[in-house]
């Protein structure tokens, strides 16, 4: 399938990064504010949470690509990911440990990167590995992408997973794992992330990327969290 290069024109990789913020931002806002969450404490951690995922996200990406460059270089999912949740914590402790803000907020995680994914996929950026097999794309010359042939879409791959991360992980909110849903919405994210990694053209030729590092630290403390978080829950039933 041939991607035409339509991002200049119409700006969609603006355009979806922005979208995916403000969905994600306006879903858990108005789940709180029906739940008796005052209306200008959301609009500050909106605010907030925006301006630190764009500029975590901007920065991460400098730093990685060793690039001074701030207008040229693109936004980094992980970099949003430490602002965004940067400014989701300041408020969990600014609203005396409200869990109801954590949750809302970190579960609409996996909807902002896969929304924020279809402005890669159209920009080129963050493009797979050479491919040419079933579901393979081509992009016209312009675009971000640095391979003249088929590659694998991994952005839309990437786009697919978290929606499904996300619509499953809101059902099951209210089950079992309700006590750990920030934790498990973190890990299972970070997981996906840390293997779709593999299908990116910028795995080439590396055993593990930046990317992968950042997503194996998460894991881990994730995993450590809800292993402390067992204990103690047996411990005090003991």
């Amino acid at each position: 399938m041939l991607i035409p290069n339509i991002n200049e024109q119409y700006h969609l990789y603006a355009i979806l990064l922005i979208a995916s913020l403000l969905i994600g931002l306006f879903i858990p806002g108005v789940k709180l504010a029906k739940a008796g969450i005052r209306k200008d404490v959301l609009v500050c951690v909106g605010l907030l949470n925006l301006m630190l995922a764009l500029f975590f996200g901007k920065i991460y990406t400098m730093i990685s690509e060793g690039s001074l460059d701030v207008l040229r270089t693109g936004f980094s999912s992980l970099g949003g990911l430490i602002g965004f949740l940067a400014g989701t914590y300041i408020f969990y402790f600014i609203c005396d440990k409200d869990k109801r803000i954590l949750e809302n907020y970190i579960l609409s995680l996996p909807l902002i990167y896969a929304i924020s994914k279809m402005g890669c996929f159209f920009a080129g950026c963050c493009h797979g590995m050479e491919y040419s097999g079933i579901f393979c794309v081509r992009y016209e010359p312009g675009s971000a992408c640095r391979v003249p042939g088929e590659v694998f879409p991994i952005q839309l791959a990437e786009a697919v997973v978290f929606l499904c991360i996300y619509f499953i992980l809101g059902r099951m909110r209210k089950t079992h794992i309700k006590e750990n849903i920030v934790s498990v919405t973190l890990l299972v994210s970070a997981v996906a992330k840390f293997s779709l990694d593999f299908f990116r053209y910028s795995h080439v030729g590396k055993i593990v990327t930046s990317n992968q590092i950042v997503c194996g630290l998460l894991i881990i403390v994730c995993v450590v969290f809800c292993t402390f978080r067992k204990l103690k829950m047996e411990s005090l039933q003991s």
